[in-house]
């Protein structure tokens, strides 16, 4: 690590590498919790993406709402016996 600890800590009996593990041990919640942010923005986004195909999906359904709507409707096809 880029960190040059006070030479002090030997003298005074704490290892530098102590020191580095103890800074990694204290940024494991923010690990966890970017983590976690991933998590929920992924989410979210599926989410809106289900929201918008649906807000479709009603869309084209209510211009079905009615049976002369429904009857309006017409589909071609290259087989002669449909």
């Amino acid at each position: 690590m880029g960190i040059n600890f006070n030479p002090g800590l030997k003298a005074a009996g704490i290892d530098p590498s102590m020191v580095e593990q103890l800074i990694e041990a204290e940024k494991l919640p923010m690990k966890s919790a970017e983590k976690r942010k991933e998590k929920v923005i992924t989410e979210k986004q599926e989410y809106e993406k289900l929201s918008t195909l649906l807000g479709e999906l009603d869309a084209t359904l209510n211009n079905l709402k009615r049976k002369q709507d429904f009857y309006k409707l017409k589909i071609d096809s290259s087989h002669p016996d449909i």
